[in-house]
């Protein structure tokens, strides 16, 4: 009996649909150049492009928001370390890793 009045409320929730939409948009005869212009996305920053195409994820921190990302420890297979920071403080990490290698080379 329970299978049935489930059919039942179905078919009749799929019936009634249609009654509860939204009516149809009123048709304009205006012409096309009428119509607003789709909103542009606003321009990412290129920094900011790069640390989310990098992995990091944005979090709100202490009222901040900071970009974070998990990166495994050197010699450990279950240790994990996350690195979070603001755009200028992981930009400055960057460089700084950059200017380590330099050196290091002999650059």
């Amino acid at each position: 009996m329970r299978p049935v009045v489930a059919l039942l409320a179905c078919l009749s929730i799929t019936a009634l649909s249609p009654v509860f939409a939204d009516p149809p948009a009123a048709s304009s005869t205006a012409p096309a150049a009428a119509s607003p212009a789709p909103a542009a996305q606003p321009a990412i920053d290129p920094d900011l492009q790069h640390f989310l195409d990098e992995g990091y994820k944005p979090e709100m921190r202490g009222g901040k928001e900071v970009y974070c990302h998990k990166v495994t420890e050197i010699g450990t297979r279950v240790g994990s370390k996350t690195i979070c920071g603001t755009i200028a403080e992981l930009k400055a990490r960057e460089q700084r890793t950059q200017n380590d290698v330099h050196q290091s080379q002999g650059r």
